[in-house]
């Protein structure tokens, strides 16, 4: 029978205060054995991780996405319930860019980590920071609490967590992440103060590799998890698969980073709000009433927008879908289709919704050569097209040659799909502000 939710289960418990956790040192004693543990852990799941990861007997595949490949493996015979799983992904980024979003040791990457990454996470806190032989070591004790689906109680963990920069045998940069659960005075249960049930991790974490392409990295993830508690085996399969499946949202969290990133070092005029009658993106002409059609800002192009072809910011404003994709313009070209798909089928579906839309490209020029820019319409195309199924799909798709295959015709007039393929194609290019641009 599954757990019942307590009355005093309550949200706003969260996050702990600062001074939650005594903050005495650690002894000689202890400091010594979580050294030698932390050193026996990280060594153990660097060869899991880099040399012993695809074993397809004792780990065979069992989903596989255009994103993610996941991996189930064999419970130990003691233990039904603490059932491994293996997840993998390849991602274009850098290792500062994965540190910041994986880390997560500063206040600031603990606070974004709970309310915009780590899905399930609901608090956490470094307890105690262990001296390690060698800079390229860091060792952490850390404390976490983590949502967990109904009927199940909230789940806290106390792990020892090291970070080691590595290089493999095949001279590539590698950079680590593990985990293992501990018992500590400075760090007691919880449960009869927060209804928290103490779970345990074993030997688990995540590694970060170069690859022979410049700029893509394959990111590695092992998780051996016990709940505790009482949880059917069936459930507790789910809620740890789940878990580690969520490895396929980094790709999302690498768009949210680099679009915050630009926000917040870049100035953008506004154009004057008086002097938009239609929107930037659907081209709908505003209400009357702005409660019925609001103007909404774009904070990187800094045009005007109606609440469905803008996107509220985790921050504050709103951005366009065209420039939440632009910003991360390098994220197109990825082997990995980004998680952040879903923008492109909110457009789609608007348009099932919307009687007065059409499917063409708003506002064009009609006294030059140029046509008018608008970068939710023009960048829209793109990630709808994307957004198709591929038959026979490259590795690296060409996104400039393959999303820009719709007929051009003169200056303010839209193809007709009975036309021949004469006429000029655009180009597509990114100018120095990053903004997207098609070009005759």
């Amino acid at each position: 029978m599954g757990e019942l939710p307590s009355r005093h289960d309550n949200l706003e418990d969260f996050p702990l205060p600062p001074d939650f956790f005594r903050s005495d040192p650690l002894s000689a004693i202890e400091q010594r054995y979580l050294e030698g543990l932390g050193q026996h852990n990280m060594a153990k799941l660097l060869v899991t991780l880099s040399e012993s990861f695809l074993d397809a007997q004792a780990f065979p595949c069992v989903k596989t996405s255009r994103s993610m490949h996941l991996y189930q493996g064999l419970a130990p015979p003691s233990e039904p319930n603490i059932i491994p799983f293996r997840a993998a992904t390849t991602v274009q980024a850098t290792f500062r860019e994965l540190k910041h979003l994986l880390c997560n040791v500063t206040s600031e990457q603990m606070t974004n980590a709970v309310h915009k990454y780590a899905y399930e996470v609901l608090d956490m806190a470094i307890l105690h920071e262990i001296p390690t032989p060698t800079p390229q070591q860091r060792m952490f004790v850390r404390w976490m609490a983590t949502e967990c689906p109904p009927p199940l109680r909230r789940r806290d963990f106390c792990v020892l967590e090291v970070h080691y920069e590595a290089l493999l045998g095949n001279g590539k940069r590698a950079f680590l992440i593990s985990q293992h659960s501990i018992r500590l005075s400075s760090c007691p249960d919880l449960k009869s103060a927060y209804n928290l049930v103490r779970g345990s991790i074993y030997n688990s974490g995540t590694i970060i590799m170069e690859t022979d392409s410049p700029g893509i990295l394959n990111v590695r993830t092992h998780t051996q998890m016990d709940l505790k508690g009482r949880v059917p085996s069936w459930l507790h399969k789910v809620v740890v698969r789940q878990r580690v499946a969520r490895l396929q949202s980094l790709h999302a969290s690498l768009q949210d980073l680099r679009l915050g990133e630009t926000l917040d070092g870049t100035y953008i005029p506004m154009v004057r709000v008086d002097a938009r009658s239609h929107c930037g993106g659907c081209g709908k002409t505003f209400h009357t009433f702005p409660k019925w059609r609001r103007k909404h800002h774009c904070q990187l192009c800094g045009e005007v927008f109606c609440s469905k072809c803008a996107t509220p910011l985790q921050t504050k404003g709103r951005v366009c879908y065209a420039c939440k994709g632009t910003t991360v313009e390098s994220s197109l070209r990825s082997p990995c289709r980004s998680a952040d798909a879903a923008y492109a089928k909110h457009c789609l579906f608007d348009d099932f919704l919307d009687d007065d839309d059409d499917d063409s490209i708003v506002g064009a020029n009609t006294t030059g050569h140029m046509p008018a820019y608008h970068p939710c319409t023009s960048s829209s195309k793109l990630l709808q097209l994307l957004d198709k199924p591929r038959v026979g799909e490259l590795s690296t798709p060409d996104v400039a040659l393959e999303a820009l295959q719709f007929d051009w015709l003169a200056p303010g007039e839209l193809a007709s799909p009975h036309q021949g393929s004469s006429a000029l194609l655009p180009m597509l290019e990114v100018d120095s502000a990053h903004v997207l641009r098609l070009i005759v």
